[in-house]
């Protein structure tokens, strides 16, 4: 076809919003998961709200399609709010604990993680699922080309803008820019594109435009952007100093002071503080007391909160401390005073940069204690420290006489039933790998597993004698502590709520990571831990009246509305395809350790698949009805048929994930693994855009009824990134969320079979 002056400002209109939405989206979500103290379910509740937003926008456009006689001009306002709205959104996120009254640290409930998430959202994305609909009706109005093969291209360099979009922002943006600097800069090149292909027609943008585009360019000289950074990190930091702020590919980390002591939170999770001598001897004495000669120590996690220097009190004690992120300590040493360092600096301490599974799983030491020293399970990256398969690793690396230990957050007086339920889990899952467990009972729980089965004496008397045969100081597991500690009545009344076998935390069924969110959420509000508590018993079985009802209606319904098993698919398509990327995003997280630093790529490579299989679709759009519906049913069977495949891709790379070499290659091809769903999913719209346009005969305008599927395909997104990534897949787990899918896809393609005989004869 031949190319002229609207086609080209079509493309690059196209090109920009999805080069716009894709940064937008994944700058957003790094700054929520920093709102959120890193949990991985606020991907999936921003996905969710993100699209919601986008469905709203799309599907109120299309209503009104027919009616708008000058879209472009209404594009230019929609370029010009972009601009403002999306580093707008960033102060926004930024601000948002203080609006809501949420104490800096203190984690954030379910509920206001959901609703700040849409509200904040909500502006944004209508405006871009709006920008969509518009260009399909600014393409309509043209009537250059048949409108359908139009749409596919808009389809097309959409997604193609998303693509470069997310290779940019994961590669090199994020690398050097702050969250703020980059939604200013993206919001430049909105004004810019306005500048560059509506100029000529829309005088008043253009004026607009320009003189935003000048603020812009003088601000940055002026160092206002810079300033205004800092301000939003103060609000977000309120009640503290905040020392300073950077970003690692691993995580944001922010370092704060407050009554002389430091604090550094990753992900707005706290990593540690200094000068909290209670949780460093909590976390290390009674471990290495419990040992009878504790020569060798694997720390996981936290070493400067004082841990380590405990670790060191043992004279003839060597210590092994994994951190991740070489740059969490780098970023420490430059700001922390040197006595607090001096650890890292006793040569019996070798600090390790790597994930601690990859460590443990190939260890060639073998360790008397490995401590974690890790915050509960929140979130699915601390999960992975918490599962059978983790425990099944330390044991390996375990002496005969070897402990494993951690701490997580209890009550001293009383355990409600949420407490139970996160407990229980936890010491089943232990039980499962070691020959006996013990838990010390406080305000945090201590767990001691030991791979002798009667090698683990916990009373007051004992620590004591070891102490002092030691000559350990501290200040407060102490010989006067002890007996309070380790009361008779309080260690047997958690063993009695011990008793009862919980849940078993595995990987792909990470249940202690809901339980804990569901235990967090009872410091907030009852009504998502009710909701919670009525879906603990939910099975796979029950979940399958789901797709029945849908077959049912579907088949009532198909006659009378003769595209119903199209709208269908792609609602359905859009719900299963969100979840494979949540699938992936958690996957990656369990395998990896590190899913902030791929989450860009993950996004970008469904956005690949979407380019590719919007570009074969649009190449098909010539054939008759017939050869789509052909091509629509295969590719229909291959939604279905994708998701068998995920639980033996994940078996595959859990086997690999950890090999020292390649490893970095191995988790870049995992992360890709959303390529095959976006070209499916892309394929998929663009044929029924077509099928439509064929089928419905002038009855609704191609525009609209391609700004409903778009609409169709966003609210099918946004109901799965709700219901299976905040609750299916921590609670039915991978493997059955992903079945699931097989059979709602299943159902829909019945639905298609049976009504394509009527798409060939019409």
């Amino acid at each position: 076809m031949k190319s002229t002056p609207y086609l080209r400002n079509l493309k690059i209109l196209a090109l920009s919003l999805g080069f716009t939405s894709v940064i937008a989206q994944i700058v957003y979500m790094r700054e929520f998961a920093t709102a959120f103290y890193g949990n991985e379910m606020s991907y999936a509740v921003i996905l969710a709200a993100w699209l919601c937003g986008i469905s709203m926008g799309s599907f109120a456009l299309s209503r009104l399609a027919a009616r708008i006689r000058e879209p472009g001009r209404v594009l230019s306002v929609l370029l010009i709010l972009k601009a403002l709205m999306i580093p707008s959104g960033i102060l926004a996120i930024r601000c948002v604990k203080v609006v809501l009254n949420i104490p800096t640290g203190q984690i954030m409930g379910m509920l206001p993680m959901i609703g700040s998430a849409f509200v904040l959202l909500m502006p944004v994305t209508v405006l871009l699922g709006a920008f969509f609909t518009l260009l399909c009706r600014w393409a309509e109005t043209k009537k250059s080309e048949d409108t359908a093969r139009q749409v596919g291209t808009i389809y097309i360099w959409e997604s193609l803008g998303a693509g470069i979009g997310g290779i940019l922002v994961s590669f090199v943006l994020i690398l050097f820019f702050s969250g703020w600097t980059i939604a200013v800069l993206i919001g430049a090149v909105n004004l810019l594109i306005l500048l560059l292909v509506l100029k000529r027609s829309y005088l008043a943008g253009y004026r607009i435009a320009f003189m935003l585009l000048l603020a812009v360019m003088v601000l940055s000289l002026a160092g206002g952007f810079e300033g205004m950074e800092r301000w939003s990190r103060s609000v977000q930091w309120q009640g503290f100093q905040v020392v300073d702020v950077t970003e690692s590919k691993y995580g944001n980390l922010a370092l704060v002071q407050r009554s002389g002591a430091f604090s550094l939170y990753e992900n707005g999770l706290l990593s540690f503080t200094t000068g909290d001598a209670f949780a460093a001897e909590d976390n290390v004495h009674f471990a290495l007391l419990a040992h009878p000669h504790p020569r060798r120590v694997l720390l996981i996690g936290n070493g400067l909160n004082g841990s380590l220097g405990e670790v060191l009190k043992y004279p003839q004690t060597k210590v092994d401390y994994v951190e991740l992120d070489a740059r969490l300590l780098d970023f420490s040493k430059q700001h922390l005073p040197p006595a607090m360092l001096a650890a890292l600096q006793d040569p019996r301490t070798k600090v390790i940069h790597s994930d601690a599974r990859l460590y443990v799983k190939h260890s060639p030491v073998r360790y008397d204690v490995v401590l974690v020293n890790l915050s509960d399970p929140y979130t699915a990256l601390l999960n992975r420290y918490y599962t059978l398969e983790f425990y099944q690793e330390v044991r390996a690396i375990l002496n005969p006489q070897g402990i494993l230990a951690f701490r997580v957050s209890s009550s001293e007086n009383y355990i409600n039933q949420e407490a139970r339920a996160f407990l229980r889990s936890l010491n089943t899952t232990l039980k499962q790998v070691f020959g006996q467990v013990r838990v010390i009972p406080g305000d945090s729980n201590v767990f001691l597993a030991s791979r002798d089965s009667k090698g683990l004496n916990l009373t007051a008397d004992f620590f004591g004698r070891r102490l002092e045969q030691r000559q350990i100081q501290t200040q407060y597991v102490h010989a006067a502590y002890l007996p309070f500690r380790l009361n008779e009545l309080r260690v047997n009344e958690l063993k009695d709520i011990l008793k009862t076998p919980g849940q078993i935390n595995t990987d792909m069924r990470p249940i202690a990571f809901l339980y804990d969110i569901t235990l967090w959420s009872t410091h907030f509000n009852s009504v998502f831990r009710n909701f919670m508590g009525r879906l603990q018993g939910l099975t796979f079985y029950p979940l399958l009246a789901i797709p029945v009802a849908l077959f049912i209606l579907g088949m009532l319904l198909t006659s009378r509305y003769r595209m119903l098993p199209v709208n269908l698919s792609i609602a359905t398509t859009g719900f299963s395809e969100i979840i494979y990327q949540i699938i992936v995003i958690l996957a990656f997280q369990v395998l990896y350790g590190y899913v902030y630093y791929k989450v860009g790529l993950i996004v970008t490579s469904f956005m690949i698949g979407l380019v590719s299989g919007g570009w074969l679709a649009r190449r098909l759009s010539i054939q008759p009805r017939a050869s789509l519906s052909a091509y629509y049913i295969r590719i229909q069977a291959g939604i279905m048929l994708y998701p068998f495949l995920l639980p033996f891709i994940f078996t595959v790379f859990r086997k690999s994930a950890f090999l020292g070499q390649g490893g970095g290659l191995l988790a870049t091809l995992f992360a890709a693994l959303p390529l095959a769903a976006g070209f499916m999913g892309g394929m998929q719209y663009v044929l029924a855009v077509n099928l439509g346009s064929k089928s419905l005969a002038g009855s609704q305008s191609t525009s609209g009824y391609s700004g409903l599927l778009y609409a169709l395909d966003v609210l099918g997104s946004t109901v799965g990134a709700l219901l299976a990534g905040a609750i299916l897949i921590p609670l039915l787990g991978i493997d059955q969320v992903a079945y699931f899918c097989v059979v709602l896809n299943a159902v829909v393609l019945i639905l298609i079979l049976w009504k394509n005989k009527i798409w060939v004869v019409q």
